[in-house]
C-alpha cells in the first residue's frame, strides 16, 4: 500500500471513531440536535468554500438538490440517532458497534425487501 494511501486510510478511522467521541462529550454541554447543527454548518462552510474556491464552477440545482438529500438522511437520519442514542446516555462504544452493524443489516435485509441477489460473500 502507498504511504498517501496508508495516510489516508489512518486519517478516516481516527475522524471516524473520533466522532463517537465527540458525540459523547459534546451531548454533555449541548442538545443532540445543537450539536449536529453546529456540526453542520461548520462542515458546510468548510466544504463549501473549498469547492467554490477551488472548482469556480456553478452547481448545477439539481445536483445540489440531490446532494442536500443526502446530506439531510445522513445528518438526520444516520448521524442524528447517533447522536440523540448517545445523549440519552447510550455509551459510545456501543453505539459505534449498532452502527457498525449497518452495513450487515442492509445485505441481509436487501434480498428479502428488495429482491436483491446477495452471495454470502458479500
Amino acid at each position: 500500500m502507498p504511504v498517501s494511501a496508508a495516510v489516508t486510510s489512518i486519517g478516516l478511522v481516527v475522524m471516524w471513531s473520533s466522532g463517537f467521541i465527540g458525540a459523547e462529550l459534546g451531548t454533555r454541554e449541548a442538545t443532540a440536535d445543537t450539536l449536529l447543527m453546529w456540526r453542520f454548518l461548520a462542515a458546510a462552510a468548510v466544504l463549501g468554500g473549498a469547492w467554490l474556491l477551488l472548482r469556480r464552477r456553478r452547481i448545477p440545482p439539481r445536483a445540489l438538490a440531490e446532494q442536500a438529500a443526502i446530506g439531510a438522511l445522513s445528518q438526520g437520519g444516520y448521524l442524528g440517532g447517533i447522536v440523540w442514542a448517545v445523549g440519552l446516555g447510550v455509551p459510545s462504544g456501543t453505539a459505534a458497534l449498532i452502527a457498525a452493524v449497518q452495513p450487515l443489516a442492509a445485505g441481509a435485509l436487501a434480498g428479502r425487501l428488495l429482491g436483491e441477489a446477495v452471495s454470502p460473500r458479500q
